[in-house]
């Protein structure tokens, strides 16, 4: 009989079943609660911050290979308004993905390449929002002493993600946008030695 997962109970009961399927850990403290899932040769952390609102991360280290960055979220009036202002964002050439979503990044060429991938821009699509990012030198004081090299691909939501399913294909994203990564030559497969 396949396993009911429900939100009835809450994020926690949903996280917790997540780390039970994938093999991981589920680990809960006074404000933060994560759940740590082994991604070879990667560790993929959820982490919910329940201080205040409710605010959900996905955060994977990395060793990487060079200075890439880039930043994806939905488009809003904000952004809208921004772009007014001078806001820059990159087109990457896909008409219905340039129309939903801001892109910036470091390195025009190779966020191109980086979204040309058809399984990854799909995957994207289908959450209901995004907001995926690369997280490096000064703003990763934020995760403790991290390893020089080491960069934090982040993906944020501004509340519990609670829906099994959900956190699956989030899960997914993480590992396609990894892979992504790795062939652009930007990540290594190698083991950053360090988890959040």
């Amino acid at each position: 009989m396949a396993k009911l997962r429900s939100s009835v109970y809450g994020w926690k009961s949903v996280w917790m079943d997540l780390a039970d399927e994938a093999k991981g850990e589920f680990v809960e403290e006074p404000s933060v609660a994560r759940v740590r899932i082994p991604m070879n040769p990667w560790t993929v952390t959820f982490e919910m911050h329940s201080k205040g609102k409710e605010h959900s991360r996905i955060l994977l280290p990395y060793d990487s290979k060079g200075d890439f960055e880039f930043e994806i979220y939905n488009r809003n009036w904000i952004a809208d308004a921004q772009k007014k202002f001078g806001l820059q964002d990159i087109i990457v050439g896909y008409e219905d993905f340039d129309r939903d979503f801001i892109i910036k990044g470091n390195d025009e060429n190779k966020v191109k390449k980086l979204f040309a991938a058809e399984s990854l821009r799909e995957m994207i699509q289908l959450q209901k929002a995004v907001r995926l990012s690369v997280v490096k030198n000064g703003a990763l004081k934020a995760f403790g002493k991290v390893p020089a090299g080491v960069h934090i691909l982040v993906f944020e939501e501004d509340e519990a993600l609670n829906s099994f399913d959900r956190l699956v294909s989030l899960l997914e994203l993480m590992r396609a946008s990894m892979s992504q990564l790795c062939e652009l030559g930007v990540a290594t497969n190698k083991d950053p030695n360090f988890q959040i």
